[in-house]
């Protein structure tokens, strides 16, 4: 090997590993930290991240199971509403990582049937692609179909929502309170199904400074469906 290569070659790795040390990991360790404190003002605890396997037990989720297994970070759990809160990142195709912070809240009582609220705003042409074949996957796995919400045109305007259910099921159960909200407030993407209430923002990691309104947020979007 040419000296010009191999000095190309140890300066590219000399220069990875000081950048992981000086700057990656110390940035991920006060974001842990900083998430910690903001979480435990919720009652929210750390939980392992090897106590949540994705594709396991929240499998039937639209958002864990097209792809491969996906990586946990920053993982906080709460009891009452049964919650988990954690950061979650996957790769779509072989040039993009997506990540984002996901709620996933668990009740018993309701059994709710398969909706998707998908949200308009544009992305990356390759998430794009990959969110339409994942759509595609949905129709065909659980018979999806697109419920006509221009009812509501500040909604409309802003989300698409989809079901396996009578349409006129899923208007019922999606109140118009919660219509309003996220009309005022677009981006958010959600999924219901059986005992399951699945919130996030595609592709957005919440900032520790964020996390107050993020949980606020969520917890309010789950509360609308529980009423």
């Amino acid at each position: 090997m040419e000296p010009f290569f191999l000095i190309a070659i140890l300066s590219i790795l000399i220069g990875s590993g000081v950048y992981l040390l000086v700057w990656h990991a110390p940035r991920k360790k006060r974001r842990l930290q900083n998430l910690t404190q903001q979480a435990l003002n919720h009652g929210l605890m750390v939980a392992a991240a090897t106590d949540i396997a994705p594709k396991e037990k929240f499998g039937p989720l639209r958002l864990f199971s097209p792809q491969t297994a996906g990586k946990i970070e920053n993982a906080f759990t709460r009891a009452n509403p049964a919650m988990w809160i954690f950061d979650y990142e996957y790769t779509i195709s072989w040039d993009q990582t997506v990540g984002q912070t996901v709620a996933v809240f668990e009740t018993d009582n309701f059994k709710w049937p398969h909706i998707i609220i998908e949200s308009r705003k544009r992305e990356r042409l390759t998430v794009a692609a990959m969110r339409k074949l994942t759509q595609k996957l949905a129709n065909w796995q659980l018979g999806c179909q697109e419920v006509d919400v221009c009812f509501h045109p500040g909604f409309y305007k802003n989300y698409r929502v989809f079901c396996n259910d009578q349409a006129e099921n899923i208007k019922n159960l999606m109140r118009p309170s919660l219509l309003d909200m996220l009309s005022q407030n677009p981006g958010w993407n959600i999924e219901v199904m059986d005992r399951w209430v699945l919130i996030y923002r595609q592709g957005q990691v919440v900032k520790p400074n964020a996390f107050d309104p993020f949980f606020n947020t969520v917890l309010d979007i789950y509360k609308q469906f529980k009423q």
